[in-house]
């Protein structure tokens, strides 16, 4: 189904008193209206006026409550988003991460987490600059999962280079993990026929489907795959989204508002700062 929403509220909202939806990624630019939505959810203090509502119309309203986290990012964490890389859509952009991220090894000394959005884009960096990092470089597909996250810490400090599902579900903490880099905005690829059908209905429906549902969606990844680094009140460590179109272009906003309230930064002298204190 295009939408879950009618299929929850029949066989969900319907036999049950209450649901409780609870995650750290739930909402997006601090709102939570775009998994309302998903979830076929309307808003309590939005909700019309009776006469505004179809008797024949289950309504199924939510209240909902965003969190703090209990984590001091402002001292916790930096977020590095460098200016000077090409676009994605560059052909030379790989060789760009693969050199930037080269620079930014030699400053954490490893301990560090490289998110990629695609195995093509994973292979394309680890073959450029595996070879020049130092200590344990670590490669998804080389060993199963759960030995390469063990190897993280046996191994510190390692180097991961992984895409798919370690975005989540990820816990390193402590020093062993201090840095997280993400290669691009994690848009969801174009080519996904699900992905293109919802697209077509919110188009057809006069409504935006970039901005009301491909970035928010993209925005949920991405907060989840920063929240790999800080897990716990003594973790401290950088995030660098080496994608320009986060600072360069206006839906990188929603991106940037999604995240957790870090300093950020431009500078790579400034992640050497950091480390350094």
């Amino acid at each position: 189904p295009l939408n879950v929403g009618a299929l929850l509220g029949d066989h969900l909202y319907a036999r049950t008193h209450s649901v409780i939806y609870t995650s750290a990624t739930l909402a997006t630019g601090g709102s939570l209206d775009y998994l309302r939505e998903r979830l076929g959810l309307q808003d309590q203090a939005r909700l019309p006026s009776n006469e505004d509502v179809a008797d024949d119309l289950p309504v199924h309203t939510a209240h909902d409550l965003c969190v703090g986290s209990p984590f001091d990012y402002a001292t916790q964490a930096l977020l590095y988003l460098p200016g000077h890389l090409p676009s994605p859509k560059e052909p030379s952009y790989a060789e760009a991460v693969a050199n930037e991220i080269t620079q930014l090894m030699q400053i954490t000394g490893g301990r560090a987490l490289l998110l990629f959005t695609s195995y093509r884009m994973l292979d394309a960096v680890y073959s450029q600059c595996g070879s020049l990092l130092e200590g344990r470089v670590l490669k998804q597909g080389d060993m199963p999962r759960a030995e390469l996250l063990k190897a993280m810490t046996a191994d510190a400090p390692a180097i991961l280079f992984a895409t798919g599902s370690f975005w989540q579900g990820v816990d390193i903490p402590g020093e062993a993990l201090s840095c997280v880099v993400i290669d691009r905005l994690p848009f969801a690829s174009p080519d996904d026929p699900v992905l293109s059908a919802r697209v077509r209905a919110l188009e057809q429906a006069g409504r935006n489907a970039f901005m009301d549902f491909q970035v928010p969606m993209a925005a949920l990844t991405l907060k989840q795959g920063v929240g790999r680094l800080i897990r716990g009140v003594e973790d401290r460590g950088v995030v660098a989204v080496l994608d320009h179109r986060i600072h360069r272009t206006r839906y990188g906003n929603a991106f940037v508002k999604s995240l957790p309230p870090m300093r950020r930064t431009h500078e790579r002298a400034d992640v050497a700062a950091f480390f350094s204190s």
